[in-house]
C-alpha cells in the first residue's frame, strides 16, 4: 500500500555554513570542559577584588550577545522575500566587518566596554550558565537553518548593539564566532589565575 506522504530532504550545508555549525559544536563541548571540574565558588570567582569577570560571566556575556544579535539577523532573513535574494556564494564580509572581527579575536587587541544590557550576572551555577550559552547557539543553528538559500553577504540587518554599523547577515555569523573565541580565551586565562589563589585551594 503505498504512502501519501511526501518526504522532504533537506539539502547539506555549504562548507562555510558546515564549519560555523562545527565551530558552535567545539565551543560548546569548549565551555562544558571549562565549567566540569569547578566547584560554584570557583565558577564565579572574580579576580581584582572582582573587578574581572569570572567564568560564568564570560559564558553568560556571550549568551547575552548572542541571543540579541540572532534576533537581529532572524529578523533580517525573515523580512527576505522568496526569490530576492538567492544565495550566491559563501560568506565575505566587507573590508570594515572583516577589520572588526579580527579586532575582536583573541587575545584581545580592541578593549571594548560591554553595554549594560548584555553586563552578565553576579552568581550562575554551572548548570544554568551551561543551559543559557547552548541555548544561543541553538539559536545561531537555527539562523542557519533558515537562512542557508539567502545571500547572507547582500541581506544586512539592525546592529542592536551599534545602530551606525549595518553590517550583512554573513558578517554578523562571523563577528559572533569571533566573540566566542574572545571570551572563551578569556575564560581560561580566568582558569589558570584561579590556580595561583590560595583561597581557592590554588598554590602560592
Amino acid at each position: 500500500m503505498s504512502s501519501n506522504k511526501i518526504q522532504i530532504v533537506e539539502q547539506p550545508f555549504s562548507p562555510d555554513l558546515q564549519a560555523v555549525l562545527n565551530e558552535l559544536h567545539r565551543t560548546d563541548h569548549e565551555a562544558r570542559q571549562l565549567v566540569a571540574d569547578l566547584t560554584d565558588a570557583q565558577l564565579n570567582w572574580q579576580r581584582g577584588g572582582g573587578t574581572a569577570w569570572s567564568v560564568a560571566q564570560c559564558l553568560d556575556h556571550l549568551a547575552q550577545c548572542n541571543s540579541l544579535y540572532t534576533s537581529a539577523l532572524l529578523a533580517a532573513v525573515r523580512s527576505v522575500k522568496p526569490g530576492t535574494a538567492p544565495r550566491q556564494g559563501p560568506i565575505h564580509p566587507g573590508w570594515f566587518a572583516r577589520l572588526f572581527i579580527t579586532a575582536l579575536e583573541p587575545p584581545p587587541r580592541l578593549r571594548i566596554k560591554a553595554q549594560k544590557k548584555v553586563l552578565p550576572a553576579k552568581h550562575w551555577s554551572a548548570t544554568e550558565v551551561l543551559r543559557s550559552f547552548t541555548a544561543a547557539h541553538d539559536g545561531i543553528r537555527t539562523l542557519i537553518k533558515e537562512g542557508r538559500g539567502i545571500d547572507l553577504n547582500r541581506v544586512r540587518f539592525k546592529n542592536p548593539f551599534i545602530r551606525l554599523f549595518h553590517f550583512t547577515v554573513g558578517a554578523g555569523i562571523m563577528i559572533m564566532c569571533a566573540h566566542d573565541r574572545r571570551h572563551l580565551w578569556q575564560a581560561r586565562q580566568v582558569l589558570e589565575q584561579l590556580k595561583t589563589d590560595p583561597a581557592q585551594g590554588g598554590r602560592r
